[in-house]
């Protein structure tokens, strides 16, 4: 997506939310549209205000408005985005943090590994980065739909040899990814 039609999107996103702030859907979108932009600190706010949303729902025992409530499946998938944002923008308390509440919810072990893998990416460490990868890719080869976008964010093509292992990973089991070098 070009950098004006990503604009465009958050714009309108922007308005919709306004005209109806109950709207989960829209504030994860709009969060992830932050992320791969690298603008953490928005997407952290926007899936902020979706957890806070859905623990007060929660909390209450009564739904003020049918849309606050987040299936389990969307709801460990933002755990997952907001940990990733809060690791890459430097933050790894508060990843970890929502990396425990992602597995106190019984999160798929293919996001555990994708988030552990990010942390040894982070961290420049090749060796455990590669066998992490590995891992993720045991439990899922097929890629995750957020997968593409959350690996260019991370410092991949600057770390020799986890670029070109994760390659060979990927063509080892078919996997073909469209904006990878």
């Amino acid at each position: 997506m070009s950098r004006s039609k990503d604009l465009f999107t958050i714009k309108n996103l922007s308005n919709k939310i306004k005209s109806d702030p109950y709207k989960p859907d829209l504030k994860i979108i709009r969060g992830f549209i932050y992320l791969k932009k690298k603008n953490y600190k928005k997407a952290i706010d926007d899936f902020n205000i979706v957890i806070r949303q859905h623990k007060q729902v929660n909390i209450s025992g009564t739904t003020p408005n049918r849309f606050l409530y987040i299936r389990k499946d969307k709801l460990r998938k933002i755990y997952l985005l907001r940990s990733f944002a809060y690791a890459i923008s430097g933050d790894m308390a508060k990843s970890r943090k929502d990396f425990n509440d992602m597995c106190d919810i019984d999160c798929p072990m293919k996001y555990v590994s994708f988030i552990i893998f990010s942390w040894h990416v982070l961290h420049n460490e090749i060796e455990k980065a590669i066998s992490r990868y590995s891992r993720l890719r045991s439990y899922s080869s097929e890629i995750l739909d957020f997968e593409e976008d959350l690996l260019n964010l991370l410092p991949i093509k600057n770390i020799q040899g986890l670029n070109e292992s994760i390659k060979l990973i990927d063509f080892s089991l078919g996997i073909t990814r469209k904006n990878r070098n």
